[in-house]
């Protein structure tokens, strides 16, 4: 049964509104409104040296165990579970100053705020290395007698969740409800009971048929046949035609994967929707996780637990990995040096794509399946508003979309903050996927925008249906991804090509979400910790073996 909201419960007739909007795009057409802020870099321009020929002389060298390239989250929990483990001796490197790729987070004078990644769901039973992270930062308290997690209350979300506008009013949830007729209530009702089916069913090889971390998933043939076609497809032969099923549909999979039904596999749309299972003592299963910061929160975290293992502004621009010892030339933006590091173990946790200007093996022979990794660009901006009235604050949600725009709407930064969320001022956090052409059309028509045609387009954007909160803007930073996540496109996930992707290359290991094919929180943890896992066990291994061989264990 959907929940029902009344038409005007916002307070805002869609149509007493309009000639106020409209006098507010005419202003902005006209330039009349002032745009503070900036286009915020993402140092794409630093990894593009690597398709430069640097010279990379090295003028110092160091030796350590393990070298983790990149300090997204894959690289910090690669850190994170070796520190763990009692391994030490490791470093982690970065090419941008603040850490955490797109799980970056700043603040202004008002607010923290995201700069990407905002949220975890409830982790499944499978989220293992999730849950033993969240008991080391505090967000899991403790367990219930029937073995259920405690969450800390503060880090759940707080009401209200989500609204959504539609047909002249906003409504709680997501998902379209007022004046559907019985064919589109029907439609609906059919999509969820089929997802329903899907949650509970379970593979020959005895597993789930969809899982977090996916490689917990089953991999029945007969499941991953669904790899194979597009979400867009399946949702045509299941009879899901009508436009507001279509319209949630799209949106779900653009907001976790970057683009829509016709561009990604069928098995990653209904694993967006059947492989969260997460419950704990105090919450529900569609409960999250959130923080002003978004996911920064939980770099920042990182960061705490491994201080001193972290340098910044460091690109790798070469791996040799033929030599008797493995070594990485680590190029430093502060000063221009180039320092070669020799190393027993390296994690490369960068995106896969940039290895293939890095790494000697793949300079030689590209690898073939690097030209099936897709990346979807993204636009994030955060928007400070000042001067909210009692009632414009008390009507937001965390998270506000418009169900008549292309972007995926906002979220309100502070929202989680009881000190603040009563106050005149707030940062919006605001999502676009960048999808009206293919990704690296989609990259080079944004890299000529500038910030005033991005602002512009956020103002019009927020003016449709909140046009005096849109009046209250004071300034807008925004933030282009052009590499902002890898997407799960038709044949990806389950394709030729996986085991490929998880190969090592002798000592050199991979860690990184693209792997896997899903960019969120877990997977991208459990890369990381998997790539340090296999560490593990060749460290003790060659530990092992250089004990046997002391002169006190030999036998004569």
């Amino acid at each position: 049964m959907f929940d029902r909201r009344t038409l005007l419960q916002s307070g805002l007739s869609f149509f007493g509104s309009y000639a106020f909007t409209t006098a507010f795009a005419a202003k902005v057409r006209k330039n009349e409104w002032s745009t503070n802020g900036k286009l915020i870099t993402t140092h794409a321009d630093r990894a593009h040296l690597l398709r430069a020929n640097i010279n990379h002389t090295p003028t110092s060298t160091r030796k350590i165990e393990t070298l983790i390239i990149g300090g997204g989250i894959s690289g910090l929990s690669a850190g994170w579970w070796l520190q763990k483990k009692g391994l030490n001796d490791f470093l982690i490197v970065d090419l941008d100053q603040d850490v955490g790729g797109n799980s970056q987070s700043s603040k202004n004078h008002i607010s923290p705020f995201p700069w990407g990644a905002h949220y975890l769901p409830i982790p499944s039973s499978t989220s293992l290395y999730v849950k033993d992270f969240l008991r080391d930062v505090g967000v899991i308290k403790g367990m219930d007698q029937d073995g259920l997690d405690i969450y800390n209350p503060e880090y759940l979300c707080a009401d209200r969740q989500e609204r959504l506008f539609f047909k002249g009013s906003w409504q709680d949830s997501l998902i379209p409800q007022k004046y559907l007729t019985q064919d589109e209530l029907q439609q609906f009702a059919n999509f969820h009971s089929y997802i329903e089916i899907w949650k509970n069913k379970i593979g020959r090889d005895h597993k789930p048929a969809f899982a977090i971390p996916v490689a917990f998933s089953s991999q029945d043939p007969e499941f991953l046949e669904l790899d194979n076609i597009s979400f867009a497809t399946l949702a045509t032969s299941q009879g899901w035609t009508s436009k507001p099923l279509d319209w949630y549909l799209n949106y779900c999979c653009k907001d976790d994967y970057g683009r829509g039904i016709h561009e990604v596999s069928a098995w990653s749309g209904i694993h967006y929707f059947a492989a969260r299972s997460g419950i704990g003592s105090n919450t529900e299963s569609h409960s999250v996780l959130t923080w002003p910061e978004g996911n920064g929160w939980l770099v920042q975290q990182f960061e705490k637990i491994l201080t001193g293992k972290i340098e910044r502004s460091k690109l790798a621009i070469h791996i040799n990995t033929k030599s008797h010892q493995l070594f990485a030339d680590i190029l430093s933006f502060k000063d221009g040096s180039v320092e070669r590091v020799y190393a027993t173990d390296i994690i490369y946790a960068g995106h896969r794509l940039s290895a293939a200007n890095v790494i000697d093996q793949y300079k030689e022979s590209r690898p073939a399946f690097l030209q099936n990794m897709e990346y979807a660009p993204w636009l994030v901006a955060n928007v400070s508003i000042e001067g909210l009235s009692e009632d414009e604050r008390e009507d937001q949600a965390w998270d506000n979309v418009n169900y008549y725009q292309e972007s995926l709407g906002y979220i309100v930064a502070d929202h989680q903050n009881i000190t603040t969320r009563h106050h005149a001022n707030t940062v919006l956090t605001y999502f676009k996927t960048l999808d009206s052409f293919d990704p690296k059309t989609s990259r080079l028509e944004a890299g000529l925008k500038s910030h005033q045609d991005w602002s512009e387009m956020i103002r019009q954007d927020l003016a449709k249906t909140q046009p005096r909160i849109a009046e209250k803007i004071t300034n807008i930073d925004c933030k282009v991804w052009g590499h902002g996540m890898i997407y799960p496109k038709v044949g990806y996930i389950w394709g030729k090509d996986r085991n490929k992707r998880f190969e090592s290359l002798g000592r050199l290991h991979f860690a990184h979400s693209d792997m896997s094919g899903i960019s969120i929180f877990e997977e991208a943890q459990y890369q990381g910790v998997e790539a340090a896992n296999k560490v593990i066990q060749l460290q003790a291994s060659s530990h092992h073996r250089s004990a046997a061989n002391t002169p006190e264990n030999n036998v004569y």
